[in-house]
């Protein structure tokens, strides 16, 4: 599927949409977080809008690109600012990977319709069905390689927030990440790709669910 990207600019640049809506609403969800509970870090820093530039990372977009998977550029928060430490920092976690569960559930719901029911026009068809069929995709990979538990994804950030404090787990993680993130990569470049098999059942439930009512 990836090397299509290279060879078919009309699906690329649909990727791209994509790609750019959910990397962007997976920061700003985080930033809004935030500031509901009381740190307003993102903010200040630029963070809060739908900019790009402003959340591009570019080892995350290659990563993207070619396995699949990957990341932006995070957005900075400082929970000493919250009303609530525990309460805020939990929301802040889970609040970019339940917004890009939502993008993913209702993307999927117009990629039907759009591909069943959108006339022949030009290209623009075949640009729109590519936009919402990787708004599906995209969101759903970007949520579960999210909710691993490494160093500094959402889901280590979890597991510190419950987590006693001087954890080996923790501690161990904040040593050796990055190695256990290129092991990852690793795998996944030699066919073991365990976001994406994770990411097709995630997928499949969507589509289950959803065929309820395009029966």
């Amino acid at each position: 599927m990836y090397r299509n990207l290279f060879t078919n600019p009309v699906l690329f640049l649909g990727w791209l949409v994509a790609f750019l809506i959910a990397i962007m609403a997976h920061e700003v969800a985080h930033g809004y977080a935030a500031m509901r509970n009381g740190d307003n870090t993102a903010k200040y820093s630029g963070r809060m809008n739908f900019n790009p530039l402003n959340h591009f990372d570019l080892m995350g977009v290659l990563m993207f690109m070619f396995i699949g998977f990957g990341y932006a550029k995070p957005v900075p928060i400082d929970p000493r600012n919250f009303h609530n430490y525990k309460k805020g920092y939990f929301q802040v976690a889970v609040a970019g990977v339940l917004t890009n569960l939502v993008i993913a559930f209702f993307a999927y719901p117009l990629f039907v319709l759009a591909k069943n029911y959108v006339p022949d026009f030009l290209l623009f068809d075949d640009f729109l069905i590519y936009i919402l069929r990787y708004l599906v995709l995209v969101n759903i990979w970007l949520m579960v390689f999210n909710l691993l538990p490494i160093y500094p994804l959402d889901g280590f950030r979890l597991v510190e927030l419950y987590s006693r404090p001087h954890n080996k787990y923790v501690s161990f993680m904040y040593r050796n990440s990055q190695w256990v993130i290129l092991g990852i990569l690793a795998l996944s470049i030699f066919g073991l790709n365990v976001v994406g098999v994770f990411s097709n059942y995630i997928i499949n439930g969507i589509e289950w669910i959803w065929s309820f009512v395009f029966i």
